[in-house]
C-alpha cells in the first residue's frame, strides 16, 4: 500500500466493496451511535464522531451491497463527518464548509451524476460537546439504488468523504433516528432547525412522521434503531 498517495488507495477501495477497510491508517470507520459498527481496526473501537480518534479520511463505509441487498435501498443516513488534521491535509472539504441548504445541494448534485432520481431530503448539523458540528441528511430516491456510486462521486469530484448508515432504511426510521433523543445521542445533540427539500410540492414537516409518544417531553429512544421503531408497533399483551 501506498501512504504517500491516499486517494488512490481510496478510489480503488471504493471500486470493490470487498476492500473497503483497507485504509486501516487513516482510521476506523464513523458510525452513528445506534446503529450497526462497520469494520473498526483495534483500538478505535471507542471513537466516537468529532472527538480525536473518530475517522473522515478513510474510505467510506455502508450498508451490504450483494446478496438480497445488492439492489440498494431507497432511503440512506449520509454522515460527513469531522475532519482530522490528516484528513484536513488531503485537501477534504470538512463539515462546516457547508450549510444545510449546501449539503442538501451537493448530494442531490452527487445523485443526479449517478442517474439516481432523489426525491427528497432532509440535512441536519448536529453539534458536539466542543461545538464542532457534523452533517448528517436522510435522503430518499424514486428507486432502489446502491451507495457507493455516489460516495465516489462526492470524493473525486467534490473532496467530500461520506459514510451511508447500516440501519436506516426507510424515511420513518431515518426521521426518528435524527429528531428523537436516544440514549445515545441526547437532545442537545439533535438539531431542532433541519432544512428540507423535496422535488415536488411542499415538504412534510419531519414531526408527522414522529409517533406522538416519541414527542413527549424528556421521551428518551432505548435500544437500537429498529425496523418497526417509526411505526411505534409494540407487542400486544
Amino acid at each position: 500500500m501506498d501512504r504517500e498517495d491516499p486517494t488512490l488507495d481510496v478510489e480503488a477501495a471504493l471500486r470493490d466493496e470487498e476492500e473497503l477497510a483497507v485504509l486501516a491508517e487513516l482510521g476506523a470507520p464513523w458510525t452513528a451511535p445506534d446503529e450497526e459498527a462497520s469494520a473498526t481496526p483495534p483500538g478505535d473501537a471507542a471513537a466516537s464522531p468529532g472527538e480525536p480518534g473518530s475517522d473522515s479520511e478513510k474510505a467510506p463505509s455502508g450498508p451490504p451491497q450483494k446478496g438480497r441487498d445488492k439492489k440498494g435501498h431507497y432511503v440512506y443516513g449520509v454522515t460527513h463527518a469531522r475532519l482530522r488534521e490528516r484528513g484536513l491535509s488531503l485537501g477534504l472539504q470538512p463539515p462546516e464548509a457547508f450549510t444545510r441548504e449546501g449539503f442538501s445541494d451537493l448530494l442531490r448534485e452527487a445523485d443526479t451524476a449517478c442517474s439516481i432520481d432523489l426525491q427528497e431530503t432532509a440535512t441536519f448539523k448536529e453539534p458536539h460537546e466542543d461545538g464542532a458540528p457534523h452533517n448528517y441528511a436522510l435522503v430518499r430516491a424514486a428507486k432502489q439504488h446502491r451507495w457507493a456510486p455516489v460516495a465516489e462521486w462526492l470524493f473525486k469530484e467534490r473532496q467530500v468523504r461520506v459514510d451511508f448508515g447500516t440501519n436506516v432504511r426507510t424515511w420513518h426510521d431515518g426521521v426518528v433516528y435524527a429528531c428523537v433523543p436516544s440514549a445515545h445521542k441526547t437532545a442537545a445533540a439533535l438539531d431542532s432547525t433541519p432544512y428540507q427539500w423535496t422535488k415536488e410540492g411542499t415538504p412534510v414537516p419531519l414531526t408527522q412522521h414522529i409517533p406522538a409518544r416519541m414527542q413527549a417531553p424528556n421521551f428518551v429512544r432505548t435500544g437500537k434503531l429498529s425496523p418497526t421503531a417509526a411505526l411505534d408497533v409494540r407487542p400486544c399483551l
